[in-house]
Parts: C-alpha cells; sequence; structure tokens
C-alpha cells in the first residue's frame, strides 16, 4: 500500500471513530474537533505496543 492509500485509510478510520464518539456524546452542536482528536490520541495509543491498557487511570489506596 502506498502513503497515499495509506493516509486515506487512517484518516477514513479516525473519521469513522470520531462520529463514533460524537455520537456517544449525543450529538452536540459544534467542536467536532473535540471528537477527532480524541480519536486520534485513542486510534494512536491502540497502535502503540508499549502502553497498557488502563494505564492512564491513576487510582488513590482507598479506591480500590
Amino acid at each position: 500500500m502506498d502513503n497515499d492509500a495509506a493516509a486515506d485509510r487512517a484518516h477514513e478510520e479516525i473519521a469513522q471513530f470520531a462520529y463514533q464518539l460524537w455520537e456517544q456524546r449525543g450529538h452536540p452542536f459544534g467542536s467536532p474537533e473535540v471528537d477527532w482528536f480524541r480519536a486520534e490520541d485513542e486510534m494512536r495509543r491502540w497502535e502503540s505496543p508499549d502502553v497498557l491498557p488502563f494505564s492512564d487511570l491513576h487510582m488513590e489506596p482507598d479506591e480500590y
């Protein structure tokens, strides 16, 4: 797959995921970049082998 096709595919995947996130938020008006950036960030985390699921959660001992 050439770079343009890969970039187009990545863009489409981000767009689809961002749309799902927007739907989950109840279709709010405005601020589409919120869902776009969240989609990019989450997809990047999924692709990164050194990031464990839920690694961004920080819990105090009494919350266990």
